[in-house]
């Protein structure tokens, strides 16, 4: 009941909320806390011991298996309930979905979690397959590793951003292993990965750390690389911990403080980050002097340095517009509306943005006898739209963007990087016989041409 009640509210926060990327962190980071507070209890207090982690995740498997076939098997009969008695008005399949996962998947994983007085049973076949698939595997991602560092040593330059997710799966991998196979004293590939395997990995750990401190430098913190970072530090310690034989216990416990404090703090992966790169302008703003009375104004001072700082921190506080941190913090209103601040992003990429929506409601149908949906991108200005009779026609829409730029918006281009621009009855006559109503139309221009323009809208035909 606990597991329903649980599932039932997240369900309707899903619903009605805008801020979903939240309600989906404090989910997680939650969930992970409780389950690895569970593995802490349960090898501390009781007879399983650290095998416990073994036969849970045996469990997730079968738990997930189950999960799918019950939710497959609902979904085929709702369709056949909608497509052959009565048509369904209300989120059916999310429904289902959330039913198999959170009620039956959920309460099906619960269900492994041994007794205090029962001691856990790791599973050999996992073991078999650990061992003669996934270990031969592993190694052959390691030899590529080390390949790649000495590459590195061998030209002397370090190319970042390559490297990371390599690296910081192998030590996934590893951390896997480690609380999976403590119990494994069978399997001699196993026995000698989780002897060795922590060493192998240090030369591998730092240069990832280096990797990651130079894209740190360079463009400041972002939720992935945030992530990645969190993530490695407890890789790190987990293969510190491998390496002094030390037990499990204190590892579970740990990762339920790093779930709480990195999901559900203000230090989570979608406000620190954003906070930082707030930050990062802040201190260029300041050192310039360019905040004067809560105006940004231009400087004749700021370096090519400064500016690529300012356009990176721009265009990342951007494209995170469903934060809650954007919508109520004052400053990020400033420098996000700040002509001054969009001109220097717009110049250092290189390339001006707009994005226009359709501020009308009703689709203007009158005289027109069909409807077809357009969902296209065009790279020349050309779009190819439906007609009747299962035939194409091409139309030139350049024109029609550029009229949009020079007369929806100041031809100033510090106003580039305006990402929605509110215009009314957005629509383009494209012959006697068609009309083009768009929900929305992204402008993408280098220089003076054209480079990308997407669109979202109707085709109404005569």
């Amino acid at each position: 009941m606990p597991v329903a009640v649980f599932g039932i509210v997240l369900f309707i926060l899903f619903c009605i909320t805008d801020n979903i990327g939240y309600v989906s962190l404090y989910t997680v980071g939650i969930s992970i806390a409780l389950l690895s507070f569970i593995f802490f209890l349960l090898s501390h207090q009781s007879r399983s011991g650290e095998a416990v982690f073994n036969q849970l995740f045996c469990g997730f498997l079968k738990a997930a298996a189950l999960t799918l076939l019950v939710s497959f098997s609902l979904m085929i009969c709702l369709a056949a309930l909608h497509l052959l008695i009565i048509d369904l008005t209300f989120p059916a399949y999310a429904v289902v979905f959330d039913f198999a996962v959170v009620i039956i998947g959920t309460n099906v994983f619960l269900a492994f979690i041994p007794i205090v007085t029962e001691k856990a049973k790791p599973s050999f076949l996992l073991y078999k397959i650990l061992q003669w698939v996934i270990l031969p595997i592993y190694a052959f991602l390691i030899l590529i590793l080390y390949a790649y560092i000495l590459m590195i040593c061998k030209n002397g330059s370090m190319p970042v951003g390559q490297m990371n997710w390599f690296a910081s799966l192998a030590v996934f991998v590893y951390v896997f292993y480690y609380m999976t196979c403590r119990q494994c004293t069978t399997m001699p590939g196993i026995v000698f990965f989780l002897k060795w395997g922590g060493i192998m990995l240090l030369p591998i750990i730092t240069v990832q750390l280096l990797g990651v401190y130079i894209r740190y430098e360079a463009f400041g913190l972002t939720d992935v690389r945030y992530a990645s970072m969190i993530c490695t530090g407890f890789g790190i310690i987990v293969v510190l911990n491998g390496l002094f034989r030390h037990s499990l216990q204190k590892l579970f416990l740990l990762s339920a403080l790093f779930s709480i404090i990195f999901t559900v703090t203000p230090l989570n992966i979608f406000d620190l980050p954003y906070k930082e790169q707030m930050t990062r302008i802040e201190t260029i703003l300041t050192e310039k002097k360019m905040l004067q009375n809560e105006i940004i104004i231009t400087s004749d001072e700021l370096s090519a340095k400064d500016k690529e700082i300012i356009a990176s921190a721009y265009d990342y506080m951007r494209s995170q517009n469903k934060l809650q941190i954007q919508q109520t913090c004052t400053k990020a209103a400033l420098i996000l509306n700040s002509p001054v601040i969009q001109k220097i992003a717009a110049e250092k990429g290189n390339f001006l943005l707009w994005s226009f929506t359709n501020s009308s409601q009703a689709v203007p149908i009158a005289g027109y006898q069909t409807m077809y949906i357009l969902d296209t991108t065009t790279e020349n200005g050309y779009i190819t739209v439906p007609v009747s009779n299962g035939m194409t026609k091409t139309f030139y829409i350049a024109d029609y963007a550029d009229t949009l730029c020079r007369n929806i918006v100041s031809p100033d281009q510090s106003v580039a990087g305006n990402h929605d621009i509110r215009v009314p009855g957005m629509q383009l006559t494209l012959d006697n016989n068609h009309l083009l109503y768009l929900q929305w139309l992204h402008i993408r221009k280098i220089k003076d041409n054209h480079s990308r323009i997407a669109l979202s809208g109707y085709v109404l035909e005569k």
